[in-house]
């Protein structure tokens, strides 16, 4: 496993969150979901990333289109955590 998940138990104890600037469940979230669920640790991992193709445009223009923009990710993390 590319995870050392042994020495990421500890951090197991509040929510799992991964930021991709490609499709979400193809990075590394959706390595280390897989790898926690072999394990048999039912831990979720939250994912932010695009979820669809978002075309070519400046690149603060695709952020925010995504969700991945500074303004974005804060809302969406404090929703996750609350």
């Amino acid at each position: 496993a590319p995870f050392p998940l042994a020495q990421l138990r500890p951090l197991l104890a509040g929510p799992l969150m991964s930021i991709e600037d490609h499709f979400p469940t193809t990075g590394l979230g959706g390595i280390l979901q897989a790898a926690l669920m072999q394990d048999g640790i039912a831990q979720p991992v939250r994912m932010f990333g695009p979820q669809a193709l978002m075309g070519s445009d400046d690149a603060e223009v695709l952020l925010q289109r995504a969700g991945l923009d500074a303004q974005s990710l804060a809302r969406r993390i404090c929703e996750t955590i609350s």
